[in-house]
C-alpha cells in the first residue's frame, strides 16, 4: 500500500495506521466519510487537505482544513461550532462566500476541522499579478462582488480580519466569466486566540492590517473596511498603500505596520498620474484608509453608495458583472484551487504570540499626543505673552512666529504654551527641533520624525506633500518649529503648502527673522520684565544656594545686575548660578568689566551676540582650568551624551582635575550643561548644551592642541556603540537598540561630517553604522546620497 501524500509503500493495510510513518500524513478517514488525497498547503492556524466523499460517485472533492491546537476544553469547543455554524449559514446564503458545509468536528490525534467546497479558479492574487493595475471600469465590478460578500457577514455581526487579495477567489460561472468569491473568515483563529481577543488582538496580514489590528485594540467592521481599502487602491495601482520588501521577515513586517499607524498614503493619482484614477474615487479610497476608525465610513454600503456615483449609475444600479471583459479571461485558464492560494505563498499572518517586541512601543506612540519633555525647572513669569499667544490663535492666526534675539526664552515660551495645549488639540503637539537643519531636506526630516512619518518619496516636493496629507489626517494640531532663521528660504514651499493642505493645522515658530509668509503673525518677544528677572535670577540661584533670598540688602545690586544682562533669561540663569561662590557685589563688579571688554572690543557683532557673548564670556572666565577643559571639549558631542560617554571620551591634562563625575556635575551647576531625566524606559540621563553655548564651546575647542585626539576617541567609542546597537536592530529587543541608536545618531553623524575629507574609511563606518535609522526613521534617499561618493572611492584613496 502507498501512502498518498509521499506515496511510501507499506507491508500492512493502510487502513490500519493512523498516519505514514515518513511524512505524518493523516492515513484515516475523517468523520468516515472524507478520505484525504494531499496536502495543498500550510498556513499559521493549520493544514488545508484535498479530500474526497467517500459516499459520492461525482463532484466529491472537497477542502478540509485541519488545526491543531494544544488543548481541548468545552469553551473553545463551543466557540468553533458557533463561529463555524455562523460562517456556514452564510456561505449558504450568498453566493459571494465560499461555502462551508455542515461537516465539522473534533477529529482525536488531528485536531478540529471543517470542510469547504472545492473551487477551480485563480485567486485575486494571481490576477493582479498577471494584469497589474486593472482599470476602474474592472476593478470596481470585482470589488463590488467583494463588498456583497462582506456585507453579509457584517450583517450577522461577522468580522474577516483577514481580507487580501490572497482570500478572494475568482471562479467562472456561465452567466459571469469572473465572480468572487471571499474564503479564509479565520474560523482558526478562535481556536488560537484566548477568548478575550475573538474581537481582538494581532489577526491579520501585516500589508493589509488597520492601525487598530497592529497595535492590537478592539476591532469592528470598520477594520474590514480599512483592509478593503487597502485591497481596492491595489487592484487600481497595483500596488499596496506601504511597500515593503515582499520576503517574510520581523523586521518589515514591523515596518509596515508601522507605516499603517503612522503614515499617510499617498493619493493614487499623484503617486501614479498617468492611472485613469477619478479624483473622487482617490478621496474614497482615502476615507477607507483613515488612521482613526471614526473618520472612516461605517458601512461598506455607504462605500458601494459613493462608488456607483462615480461611475454615474443610480443607487439602486447593480453594478456590471463583467460579462463583457475577454480581455481578462486568458488569465483563468489554468485552474488553482482556493486551498492552494491559502497556504501555497508564505503565509504573513501575525497572532499575538508572535515577537513583535514593538508594539507596546508602537501602542505608546499611538496614545501619545506629543514628544514635548516635561521642563526640569519651574517656568518663570511671561503671563502676558502666553495669553496674547492663546488670543491670537483663538482669533484664528495659524502662524504666528516668536521673534527675538539668542537667550530671549523663545523655545521655553513655545514649548510652554504647547504642552498647556495638548489636551485641547485632538491631533497633538509636536515639537521639530531646526537646530541641525540647513537645507530643504533637513527641515523635511526635522519636521518628519517626530510625527513619525517615514518620507517614501526621494522628490523633495512629493515629501513635502506627504507631510501635509499627514498634517490634515491629523486634524487640530499645533507644530512648533525651533530655530527656523536657518531654513527661512524654505519657507513658502513647506509652511506654505502645509497651511493649504491642512486647514486645521497651526504652527508657532521660533525665528530671529520673520518668514514673511502671507498668514504670518509676528510676535517680538521682549526682554523679561524687571519683576520676573528678579524672579527668575532668585528661583536658579535657589537651585544652587538654597538659602539665597532677595531683600533690602541685595535687591539694588540685582536689579542693576539684570539691567546689565538686558533681562535676558539665558544670561540671567548663568549669572544666577554663580551666586554660591559670589555675592551680589562680587558678580556685578566682574559682569561690568565683562561687559565693557566685550562692549568695547567686539563691535561688528550685533548687540544680541554681544550680550550672550558676554554672558558666556564672563562664566568661561570663572571657570577652572580643568572645567574650562572639560567645558571645550563637550562641544566634541551633539544631540547629548550620556555620563558613560564622557568617562571614555573626555581627559585632563591635569593631574589635579576632579573625576569626570564631578565635573559634569560642576558644568551642570553652572547653567553650561543641561541634562534631561530619561523620558524612555530604554534611556538614559543624558548631559547637553544649548546651541549657542556649544558653539562658543567649539570656537574653544578649535584653539585646543586636545582636539584631533578628542575627535579619534570620540569616532572610536560611537563606532563601536553603534555598531554593537546596529547588529543587533534586527534581533529579539531590537527595537530597544534602534531607539539607543537613534538616541545617539547625531554623534554617529558627527563623525561622518567631521571626517568625510580627511578619513573616508571612518566616515563610511559611521554610515554603516546608521543603516537602520535611516531605513526606519529616516530618509533612504538622503542616507545613499552620502553613502554613494564614499563606496565609490578607489582603495588606495582611502588607505
Amino acid at each position: 500500500m502507498r501512502c498518498p501524500q509521499c506515496h511510501s509503500t507499506f507491508q500492512q493495510d493502510i487502513a490500519e495506521m493512523s498516519f505514514c510513518l515518513h511524512c505524518r500524513f493523516p492515513l484515516r478517514d475523517i468523520a468516515h466519510k472524507y478520505k484525504l488525497a494531499r496536502v495543498l498547503g500550510r498556513g499559521g492556524a493549520g493544514t488545508v487537505y484535498l479530500a474526497h466523499h467517500i459516499r459520492l460517485a461525482q463532484h466529491n472533492e472537497r477542502v478540509i482544513k485541519i488545526i491543531t491546537t494544544p488543548r481541548r476544553t468545552e469553551e473553545l469547543e463551543a466557540r468553533f461550532y458557533q463561529e463555524v455554524q455562523i460562517t456556514a449559514s452564510l456561505s449558504q446564503s450568498n453566493d459571494h462566500i465560499v461555502r462551508i458545509y455542515d461537516d465539522f468536528g473534533y477529529e482525536k490525534g488531528l485536531g478540529y476541522y471543517y470542510v469547504m467546497e472545492y473551487l477551480q479558479g485563480q485567486s485575486l492574487r494571481e490576477l493582479l499579478d498577471q494584469q497589474g493595475a486593472l482599470r476602474p471600469d474592472v476593478a470596481l465590478p470585482l470589488f463590488h462582488q467583494i463588498c456583497m460578500g462582506i456585507i453579509a457577514a457584517h450583517r450577522e455581526g461577522v468580522i474577516h480580519r483577514d481580507l487580501k487579495p490572497e482570500n478572494v477567489q475568482i471562479i467562472r460561472r456561465p452567466d459571469i466569466p469572473l465572480f468572487a468569491k471571499v474564503i479564509d473568515f479565520g474560523i482558526a483563529y478562535t481556536l488560537t486566540e484566548d477568548a478575550a481577543h475573538i474581537t481582538k488582538g494581532l489577526i491579520g496580514t501585516p500589508q493589509y492590517m488597520s492601525p487598530e489590528q497592529c497595535l492590537d485594540k478592539p476591532i469592528d467592521q470598520r477594520t474590514d473596511i480599512y483592509a478593503m481599502g487597502v485591497v481596492l487602491y491595489e487592484m487600481l495601482t497595483g500596488a499596496t498603500p506601504f511597500i515593503t520588501d515582499n520576503t517574510p521577515s520581523q523586521s518589515g513586517n514591523f515596518a509596515v505596520m508601522f507605516a499603517h499607524v503612522w503614515n499617510e498614503p499617498q493619493p493614487m493619482r499623484r503617486r501614479w498620474p498617468t492611472l485613469a484614477i477619478p479624483d473622487t474615487l482617490d478621496d474614497i479610497v482615502l476615507k477607507m484608509l483613515a488612521k482613526d476608525p471614526n473618520h472612516r465610513y461605517n458601512t461598506l454600503q455607504e462605500v458601494l453608495h459613493e462608488i456607483l456615483q462615480v461611475m454615474e449609475l443610480p443607487p439602486s444600479t447593480a453594478l456590471p458583472s463583467l460579462q463583457n471583459i475577454p480581455a481578462l479571461d486568458n488569465h483563468i485558464n489554468t485552474p488553482r484551487s482556493t486551498a492552494q492560494r491559502l497556504t501555497s505563498v508564505p503565509y504573513h499572518t501575525t497572532q499575538a504570540s508572535s515577537p513583535y517586541d514593538a508594539l507596546n512601543s508602537m501602542e505608546r506612540m499611538y496614545l501619545q499626543k506629543s514628544n514635548l519633555k516635561e521642563s526640569m525647572t519651574p517656568f518663570i513669569g511671561r503671563a502676558e505673552e502666553l495669553q496674547r499667544l492663546t488670543q491670537l490663535f483663538t482669533e484664528g492666526h495659524r502662524l504666528v512666529t516668536l521673534l527675538g534675539p539668542g537667550g530671549t526664552g523663545k523655545s521655553r515660551l513655545a514649548t510652554e504654551y504647547g504642552r498647556a495645549q495638548i489636551e485641547q488639540r485632538d491631533g497633538g503637539v509636536w515639537f521639530c527641533d531646526l537646530t541641525e537643519a540647513h537645507n530643504l531636506r533637513d527641515l523635511l526630516s526635522a519636521v518628519a520624525t517626530p510625527l513619525q512619518i517615514q518620507l517614501s518619496n526621494s522628490n523633495t516636493n512629493d515629501a513635502i506633500q506627504q507631510i501635509g496629507y499627514a498634517l490634515r489626517s491629523r486634524g487640530d494640531t499645533l507644530i512648533l518649529m525651533d530655530n527656523f532663521e536657518q531654513v527661512l528660504q524654505h519657507a513658502p514651499q513647506t509652511l506654505g503648502v502645509w497651511m493649504t493642505e491642512a486647514p486645521q493645522a497651526t504652527f508657532l515658530l521660533t525665528s530671529r527673522e520673520r518668514l514673511r509668509l502671507p498668514g504670518e503673525h509676528p510676535f517680538d518677544l521682549p526682554p523679561l520684565p524687571e519683576d520676573e528677572a528678579l524672579e527668575l535670577f532668585k528661583q536658579r540661584a535657589k537651585a544652587v544656594r538654597a538659602d539665597f533670598e532677595i531683600d533690602d540688602s541685595n535687591r539694588e545690586t540685582l536689579l542693576h545686575i539684570v539691567e546689565r544682562l538686558d533681562k535676558l533669561p539665558l544670561a540671567i540663569e548663568l549669572a544666577a548660578a554663580r551666586v554660591n561662590i559670589l555675592s551680589p557685589d562680587a558678580l556685578l563688579d566682574r559682569l561690568d568689566k565683562r561687559f565693557q571688554l566685550l562692549s568695547s572690543g567686539r563691535k561688528e557683532l550685533p548687540q544680541r551676540q554681544a550680550t550672550l557673548r558676554g554672558a558666556i564670556d564672563w562664566s568661561w572666565e570663572l571657570l577652572e582650568d580643568y572645567e574650562q577643559e572639560t567645558f571645550s571639549q563637550c562641544a566634541i558631542f551633539q544631540g547629548g551624551f550620556t555620563l558613560e560617554a564622557a568617562e571614555a571620551i573626555l581627559d585632563s591634562q591635569f593631574e589635579d582635575a576632579p573625576w569626570i563625575l564631578d565635573r559634569i556635575e560642576a558644568l551642570k551647576d553652572k547653567s553650561l550643561l543641561r541634562f534631561w531625566k530619561p523620558s524612555h524606559k530604554w534611556s538614559d540621563t543624558r548631559f547637553g548644551m544649548y546651541e549657542s553655548i556649544r558653539e562658543y564651546a567649539a570656537e574653544k575647542l578649535k584653539k585646543s592642541e586636545q582636539r584631533d585626539d578628542l575627535a579619534k576617541r570620540h569616532a572610536a567609542y560611537y563606532l563601536k556603540r553603534g555598531s554593537e546597537l546596529s547588529q543587533g536592530v534586527y534581533q529579539h529587543g531590537g527595537v530597544k537598540k534602534l531607539h539607543k541608536l537613534f538616541e545617539e545618531s547625531r554623534n554617529i553623524r558627527g563623525i561622518y561630517k567631521r571626517f568625510k575629507e580627511d578619513d573616508p574609511l571612518l566616515a563610511l563606518q559611521a554610515l554603516l553604522v546608521l543603516e537602520p535609522v535611516y531605513s526606519m526613521k529616516g530618509s533612504r534617499q538622503d542616507y545613499l546620497e552620502m553613502l554613494r561618493p564614499l563606496l565609490s572611492l578607489d582603495q588606495k584613496e582611502t588607505k
